[in-house]
């Protein structure tokens, strides 16, 4: 299988499985997936971290890449699509403790930032509620973040908004 080729092929779930198959089978090519996601052509990054996103999810392999990927959300020309699929990533990942600083900055940029998606705001909110677990004095600031956008919000923020909040009261 041509990695590359087989990411031009089609956006879909069955293509994506398939290369994350291929890739969990050789892991020797997870280098050149990762060469492909941090890369310059923006529908190669976005098909490959549909893939980055289920391996975190599957496996440990993206581990190593931890560090690339916090600096990779400070790139100015980042798709949404490859920030949601890092964000996700991290859910599954565990994240050392003295990342947790610089993590935390992005994801209280992406939920206080009112252009930002839904998604990327909902993944932000589950992984300071992580953070805030272990640095309690981040939890005003998270709990303000939160209320403040709930009377506007779509759905999806309100209902993981509202989880979050139950869960820092009981902090």
């Amino acid at each position: 299988m041509n990695l590359i080729d087989s990411l031009k092929k089609e956006h879909s779930r069955d293509n994506t499985m398939k290369i994350v198959n291929y890739v969990k089978a050789h892991d020797e090519r997870l280098y050149e997936l990762m060469n492909v996601f941090f890369g310059d052509q923006p529908i190669l990054n976005q098909r490959a971290s549909w893939v980055v996103g289920i391996l975190a999810e599957e496996t440990d392999l993206i581990r190593p890449y931890l560090h690339q990927l916090i600096d990779h959300l400070q790139s100015p020309f980042i798709q949404t699509s490859v920030k949601r699929n890092i964000l996700r990533s991290f859910q599954f990942m565990n994240i050392p403790k003295e990342q947790y600083g610089v993590l935390a900055d992005h994801l209280f940029s992406y939920l206080n930032d009112r252009h930002e998606a839904i998604a990327i705001k909902i993944f932000s909110m589950i992984l300071l509620e992580r953070i805030v677990s272990y640095h309690p004095e981040l939890k005003i600031e998270l709990q303000f973040s939160i209320e403040e956008q709930l009377p506007y919000s779509s759905p999806g923020f309100k209902s993981r908004g509202m989880k979050t909040l139950k869960s820092l009261h009981q902090l």
